[in-house]
């Protein structure tokens, strides 16, 4: 198994190609954390896959937050700011 890690400022498709091409000629899955999200793919994998995974996870996570106390408050918080 080989980890790829990512850059500062990448976007997911880029690293996502990345990750394929890097299990492509390793012949290994590769791992990697994108904004704090795991990914992995096997050779041969899609980028596009792995692009919708973390899309869905991201997608999943905003809407956990956006249904936790915290969000409320942090939204109470800036209404009384403006």
């Amino acid at each position: 198994m080989k980890t790829y890690e990512t850059h500062a400022g990448q976007h997911i498709k880029n690293a996502a190609n990345e990750m394929v091409a890097l299990a492509n000629s390793t012949g290994e899955v590769v791992t990697a954390t994108f904004n704090d999200i795991p990914l992995d793919t096997a050779p041969g994998g899609d980028p596009d896959g792995i692009v919708a995974s973390f899309n869905e996870e991201s997608d999943r996570r905003r809407t956990e937050y956006e249904a936790s106390p915290e969000y409320a408050k942090a939204q109470r918080d800036r209404e009384e700011r403006e």
